[in-house]
C-alpha cells in the first residue's frame, strides 16, 4: 500500500513476458481494483518477493532475485526503488545485495522506523543475511555490507521483523 498516494501496489514475475519483473499500482473503489499501466523493471527472469513503503522519500522498495536462464544456481539478490504518482509507477534504479552466483533466496523487507533505510533479508545454504539499503530522493541510495544472522539449521524462507521500541531487527 502506497499511503501518500492510496493506491495498492503488485510485483510480479511476468509469465507473458519473459519472467521479467513487474510493478502495477491500483486504485481502490469499493471491492473494485482499477490498475494502471504495468512497469516491466528488469530485463531478465526476476522473482520479486517482497515489497514495502518507505515513508520519509515516499519510495517503493522491492526485493527480488534474478534467475539466469531460469538457472537456480545463477542468482543474484537485488534491491530496487520506484516512486509513485497515481497509478505511473518510475523505477529509480537498484543495488546489488548478495553478487554471489549461488542458490540464494530472498525473504522480506521491512521498514526501519524514523529512518530512510529497509532491511532486506535474504538466504543461501544455512546462511541467513539481513542487507540495509538506504533510499534516495530520486535515485537508489547505497547498500550496506551483509550482516550474517544465522549459519545453523535449514532455512527456506528468512523473515524479519523490525521492532521500533528496541530498535533491533527480529528474526
Amino acid at each position: 500500500w502506497h499511503e501518500e498516494e492510496n493506491v495498492i501496489v503488485v510485483t510480479y514475475r511476468d509469465g507473458s513476458n519473459n519472467q521479467y519483473g513487474t510493478i502495477v499500482a491500483g486504485t481502490v473503489s469499493g471491492s473494485t481494483i482499477t490498475w494502471g499501466t504495468p512497469l516491466t523493471f528488469t530485463n531478465f527472469y526476476l522473482d520479486p518477493s517482497d515489497i514495502v513503503y518507505e515513508p520519509t522519500n515516499k519510495k517503493l522498495m522491492v526485493q527480488g532475485h534474478r534467475e539466469d536462464n531460469n538457472s537456480y544456481w545463477d542468482n543474484r539478490i537485488y534491491c530496487f526503488q520506484f516512486s509513485c504518482s497515481g497509478t505511473t509507477i518510475t523505477a529509480e534504479g537498484n543495488v546489488t545485495l548478495d553478487p554471489n552466483q549461488r542458490n540464494n533466496r530472498c525473504g522480506n523487507v521491512v521498514y526501519r522506523t524514523g529512518t530512510t533505510r529497509v532491511l532486506c533479508a535474504h538466504w543461501y545454504s544455512t546462511n541467513m543475511y539481513v542487507t540495509a539499503v538506504n533510499s534516495g530522493a530520486s535515485s537508489i541510495g547505497s547498500a550496506g555490507s551483509m550482516s550474517t544472522i544465522n549459519t545453523t539449521g535449514s532455512l527456506s524462507s528468512p523473515y524479519i521483523v523490525w521492532d521500533a521500541t528496541n530498535n533491533r531487527c527480529v528474526s
